[in-house]
């Protein structure tokens, strides 16, 4: 089949994820919620916000088993989570 650029499109492309194990299903969702969870707090951040925001989460991709401190914005504790259920 193609399609109006020319391209040739094959269906059973769109249904590979479907023979995944569930696992790596749940992993790849829980990574793009943490990207539209991070690009939501980071909207109405000034550049400095952004980038502590940033070193959060990367501190918490590294430190998954560590517990987030009481003062920090919950972007940290979200992404340990999200981590934690993939692993």
């Amino acid at each position: 089949m193609r399609c109006v650029l020319g391209w040739t499109w094959k269906p059973p492309y769109h249904l590979d994820c479907w023979s995944r194990p569930p696992g790596l299903l749940r992993t790849g969702c829980d990574l793009a919620n943490l990207i539209f969870v991070f690009d939501l707090y980071t909207d109405v951040e000034d550049a400095k916000g952004c980038r502590a925001m940033a070193n959060i989460v990367v501190d918490a991709l590294q430190h998954p088993f560590m517990p987030r401190p009481k003062e920090e914005t919950s972007l940290g504790e979200i992404t340990r989570r999200s981590v934690i259920t993939g692993a």
